[in-house]
């Protein structure tokens, strides 16, 4: 079976995006393409590829050098030790800052890394916030904040004393050095912003350029006539075994899905109930020249949301979820794209 080749591809938005970075969208999407490139027989025969092994595994789209934050639980007594070592800060804060971590949908990159490793790194993370050694709004180290506004205001500021989210004092001071940093709140999919997609896929590099230029250079997802939806190619990176994100030892026994679109074969998932997933239900409609047709919206399906982690061994299949087909009361040949994109962690229990 050949091996899948792993990319990183950073787009640039050229005007604001209405549609979110969703795999199945993305999917049919660069499936569309490939028909008006190479024509019907072509787009066929790949998605008869899906039965053994897939041409194409799309990740979501995600904030440049961001990832989903896993929904791995975190153990009350462990929240409650970290509690009891924070004397100084007001009880209230920690609680804020807490729920403002626990609750965020996205990380950063390298963290992500390390916590697929450590899962107990979101906690360290956490109680380094409460210490003011990491910024507990943008979550990068204080000292790296450095290169984003001048170092006397990074003294004065960057303090547990004087940090608004620690204090609840004013965050007039916070906002020379917060207003330059990478939110994840400030991504509202508009002109200029940075955003990444993973691909694994056996077609040439050449080949997913071309689609996806297409793609942005004629609009991707809605109100694509209003001048919506341009992107441009920033770089398109094939990624060697170091830099893949998809990469297993054969220690993990769990993985994370980086797509928003994933459909589980019944009997796929080895314990439901330990599973931590959010449903994504869809109701999809019809691309290309079938969106003119009168019916052109699909049954609705449920999803598991990127972040959701599911117990497996790896090594054990060579991709998850499928390809669903009569997902349309018309159209025989319509199907739902439904993989998941892994990304392996230690995010249970020694089972």
């Amino acid at each position: 079976m050949p091996e899948l080749s792993a990319y990183k591809c950073t787009i640039k938005l050229r005007t604001p995006v209405d549609t979110p970075f969703e795999s199945d969208i993305l999917w049919g999407c660069m499936i569309w393409a490939l028909k008006y490139f190479y024509g019907e027989k072509k787009v066929e025969e790949t998605i008869a590829e899906y039965s053994k092994n897939p041409p194409l595994i799309l990740s979501d789209g995600f904030p440049h050098d961001h990832l989903p934050k896993p929904l791995y639980d975190i153990k009350s007594e462990k929240l409650e030790k970290l509690y009891t070592t924070c004397n100084n800060i007001n009880p209230d804060r920690i609680i804020k800052i807490f729920k403002n971590i626990i609750n965020r949908t996205l990380l950063p990159y390298n963290l992500v890394k390390t916590i697929l490793k450590e899962p107990d790194k979101l906690l360290s993370t956490i109680k380094n916030c409460l210490e003011c050694y990491i910024c507990p709004l943008s979550l990068l180290p204080v000292k790296k904040i450095k290169k984003y506004e001048l170092i006397d205001v990074i003294k004065k500021t960057c303090t547990v004393k004087n940090c608004f989210l620690l204090t609840g004092n004013s965050q007039r001071e916070c906002k020379k050095i917060t207003t330059s940093l990478p939110s994840l709140y400030d991504f509202k999919r508009q002109k200029g912003e940075l955003w990444d997609i993973y691909l694994l896929s056996l077609w040439e590099k050449e080949l997913i350029l071309e689609i996806l230029t297409f793609i942005g250079h004629n609009g991707y997802g809605k109100n694509t006539t209003y001048g919506k939806g341009a992107f441009s190619i920033e770089y398109l990176n094939m990624l060697d075994f170091k830099e893949r994100i998809d990469t297993y030892s054969g220690e993990e026994n769990g993985f994370m899905t980086l797509s928003s679109s994933y459909i589980p074969v019944p009997g796929e998932i080895e314990d439901v109930i330990d599973s931590r997933y959010k449903l994504l239900i869809k109701i999809g409609k019809l691309g290309g020249h079938w969106t003119s047709t009168e019916n052109f919206f699909k049954y609705p399906l449920a999803m598991c949301r990127a972040g959701s982690i599911f117990p497996a061994s790896p090594g054990t299949k060579s991709f998850w979820g499928q390809i669903l087909k009569g997902v349309h009361p018309e159209h025989e040949k319509i199907v739902q794209y439904g993989l998941a994109f892994p990304m392996w962690g230690n995010f249970f229990e020694k089972r």
